[in-house]
């Protein structure tokens, strides 16, 4: 079997033209097909992987529809708010509602500095537990004031993964030590949150308690009220039992209202985008496909062209079958050097896009960091 191997290496090498035309014929076809599902695997698996929110919604009250000026039809005020704190710790306690967690969010931009840099960053002002809401973890330190940590977090804040690297060199004794500057006041670095869980493009987190600039309103509400349930819960079933557990509980937001639940998802990991997803996956298997079919009219025009040599081999007592093996041989020799071509190539074109675009997100609505580095398993 060596030396079948052998010959057919040296078969290929002594047509050099027909070998570089099939090995680059398969390998841009595997480059194509691989680079395909990386950026596939970017936008819609990765973050799927990376952060799960399939079971969280924001809750909001809604007022039914008013004419804004009687007579005049098609005009509507449709008043909405998000629910108070103690109105979600009350939902919360229901059992029949099966929630696991329940925190609030408000955003804003800030100037925030260090001894060394400065600029404006998004910031989230939180309540409750939003780290359990969000399933966030964090990859230095502790989530201060995000989870159900307790009383005294003191001023603290907890950082995206991007700010520790740009701000603070990844220094892991940053974390704890170091202090970044918002409102003129020094708020020392809890934690680091890793880059595919800072879904909102938001580069600091602070609780609502320790932020000194929060607004008066803070103390009741915020921009968003999230709620995550048990997995597999019906969302219009809930909302149901949400108004009816409102409504009923000690404080009605409304006399007449109706809740909404909205998603709190990464756009690019809806339904319609996991379609369009399957489309694009056939498309580029189709492309492989046509690499191979058009490698394999190749070998088939270069064994009809070697018939001749084909006669002698059997005539001086080589069996079919090995006949046979010496061109399964070259096929495996022409995969194998398309394959290691391929991927080579699909490798560096995600890393080029990766550096070309470092602040690419997956959306304008979550601003979820879009990760479009390597990844061994597409390959």
């Amino acid at each position: 079997m060596l030396n079948d191997l052998r010959y057919a290496w040296g078969q290929l090498r002594r047509t050099t033209g027909f070998t570089v035309v099939a090995v680059v014929t398969l390998g841009l076809g595997i480059a194509a097909n691989t680079t395909f599902f990386g950026l596939i695997d970017a936008a819609v698996w990765r973050p799927m992987r990376a952060i799960s929110l399939e079971d969280t919604y924001d809750v909001q009250v809604v007022r039914p529809p008013r004419p804004r000026v009687p007579g005049q039809k098609g005009f509507f005020d449709w008043s909405q708010r998000p629910l108070t704190l103690p109105q979600l710790e009350y939902l919360k306690s229901v059992p029949e509602l099966g929630i696991v967690a329940v925190g609030g969010i408000s955003g804003r931009k800030v100037t925030a500095q260090t001894a060394h840099d400065a600029g404006r960053l998004a910031m989230e002002i939180t309540r409750g537990d939003y780290a359990g809401v969000t399933r966030m973890r964090p990859i230095h330190g502790r989530l201060a004031g995000l989870a159900n940590d307790g009383p005294g977090t003191g001023a603290q804040l907890v950082i995206s993964e991007r700010i520790w690297r740009l701000w603070f060199r990844a220094d892991v004794a940053s974390v704890g030590r170091d202090t970044i500057r918002i409102n003129q006041q020094a708020f020392t670095v809890a934690g680091v949150v890793p880059a595919a869980q800072s879904h909102q493009g938001t580069d600091i987190w602070m609780a609502a308690e320790t932020w000194t600039g929060a607004d008066p309103t803070m103390a009741d509400g915020f921009a968003s009220s999230l709620v995550r349930f048990r997995p597999g819960a019906d969302p219009e079933r809930l909302r149901q039992m949400i108004d009816q557990s409102l409504a009923a509980g000690p404080a009605p937001p409304l006399s007449e209202f109706r809740t909404r639940l909205g998603t709190f998802a990464p756009a690019l990991a809806q339904a319609s985008t996991v379609r369009m997803t399957w489309l694009v996956m056939a498309l580029s298997i189709l492309v492989l496909f046509a690499a191979c079919a058009n490698l394999a009219n190749m070998l088939y025009a270069r064994a009809a062209a070697r018939t001749g040599e084909i006669a002698v081999r059997l005539a001086l007592g080589a069996s079919p079958a090995r006949v046979f093996r010496l061109f399964v041989f070259e096929a495996a020799i022409i995969a194998g050097l398309a394959a290691l071509a391929g991927a080579t190539l699909a490798w560096l074109g995600l890393r080029y896009v990766n550096n070309a675009l470092p602040g690419a997100t997956l959306d304008r609505y979550t601003g979820m960091p879009l990760d479009i580095s390597p990844d061994w398993r597409m390959f």
